[in-house]
């Protein structure tokens, strides 16, 4: 589950999951559907990302940079998200994306420069995990 909201320039990710992995998957699945719509992307090849970062918050910004990247470069963008979160000893994700080169090209969302820490929220409380993270557009 996720929500978009927000003023002119920049736009909310809210998302609430059962785990950080759901919560990093409904993190990417949000920023396909602002950005492109996602309704009719192919599962037609896959992109694996990795990355670490110091913090759950730094983790999840430079995931969703990653996936900007990946739409600017070569206009992928996926229709589905299976992500691994770590936590313990340092933060990682490793997430298989699997979708569509060029699909970018067909957007009908906005685009959005980047995921920034302006009002980051990420965490666990009562057995659930919640983020909130601006993006720039």
């Amino acid at each position: 589950m996720f929500r978009i909201s927000g003023p002119d320039g920049d736009a909310w990710l809210e998302t609430e999951a059962s785990g950080p992995g759901p919560l990093f998957e409904d993190l990417a699945l949000g920023l396909y559907a602002l950005s492109c719509g996602a309704a009719g992307i192919a599962p037609a090849e896959s992109r694996r990302v990795s990355l670490s970062a110091e913090s759950p918050q730094a983790l999840a910004v430079a995931f969703l940079n990653e996936l900007v990247f990946l739409m600017d470069t070569e206009g992928f963008v996926a229709s589905s998200v299976k992500a691994e979160v770590s936590l313990a000893g340092g933060c990682a994700v490793g997430a298989e994306l699997s979708g569509e080169t060029g699909a970018f090209a067909r957007r009908k969302g906005i685009l959005v420069k980047a995921a920034t820490y302006h009002g980051l929220e990420i965490g666990e409380k009562d057995g659930s995990w919640k983020a909130k993270i601006m993006l720039d557009i």
